[in-house]
């Protein structure tokens, strides 16, 4: 079966809206997966599941009308499932309307918001999105700051976090100089490691022995000598959060 960029899933009220939202990303040269309910009755669940399992990305737009509909409900499952067991795989819920919809597992994690926006805003959201996937990280409804500042990295939210893991993008200096599996901060030593993510980005990860809690404006800092990191190395930073997602930071200069 045909791979594409992207599986939509929406309900038939708000077809108007993501025919546009369709029509534009094919325009960006994204190959994506629209299945048409009207046009291709009877039994359709094999054709669609197929289509989510050979999709990179699953959309899907929550409105207070996709609420009702079953088939959204069913596609959504289904994707769920492979979000499960596909770390490559990213479900994405992009909301026409404000609320919570179908109990979403990730409702708390990551979203796009497309309350009364033009199809045009809303899919250069989405590329931007999935532009930001280099770290691999999901986008958190509070932001996550973080900043260095006389050698400390600081990271700072209003978001309740519990840290248990770090990943730094750095520059082509700072990973050749790099080595060992271990750092020492706070009294402890914490296990380093370097990664190659799916698209060939190396990431420095560092599991945090002893767990941080960040929260209502409580940052922590950590010095970057004690990681041996140096400041112009860091080109970006995202954490792991106990839940097992990864967030965005973002760079409070």
């Amino acid at each position: 079966m045909k791979k594409y960029d992207y599986f939509i899933s929406y309900s038939s009220q708000d077809e108007v809206y993501v025919n546009k939202i369709y029509e534009l990303l094919s325009n960006e040269g994204k190959s994506v997966y629209k299945y048409n309910r009207c046009s291709n009755p009877g039994n359709i669940w094999e054709e669609i599941s197929n289509g989510i399992d050979n999709s990179d990305v699953f959309l899907i737009f929550p409105s207070f009308d996709s609420e009702q509909s079953k088939a959204v409900k069913r596609e959504f499952s289904i994707a769920m499932h492979r979000d499960v067991n596909d770390d490559s795989f990213k479900l994405i819920p992009v909301y026409l309307t404000p609320g919570k919809f179908i109990n979403w597992a990730i409702d708390s994690q990551l979203r796009i918001e497309s309350f009364d926006e033009t199809p045009e805003t809303t899919v250069k959201k989405i590329l931007s999105f999935i532009e930001n996937e280099r770290l691999n990280y999901q986008q958190p409804n509070l932001p996550i700051f973080w900043k260095v500042e006389g050698g400390i990295l600081e990271i700072d939210s209003k978001r309740n976090i519990i840290l248990p893991k770090i990943r730094l993008l750095l520059t082509d200096e700072g990973i050749a100089k790099n080595n060992g599996s271990l750092v020492s901060f706070g009294g402890l030593e914490h296990e380093k490691n370097m990664r190659i993510l799916p698209n060939g980005t190396k990431v420095l990860d560092i599991n945090i022995k002893q767990l941080q809690y960040i929260g209502n404006n409580r940052p922590i800092g950590i010095e970057l000598k004690d990681i041996n990191i140096k400041p112009e190395w860091i080109l970006d930073f995202a954490i792991l959060e106990i839940t097992g997602k990864f967030y965005k930071c973002i760079r409070n200069k």
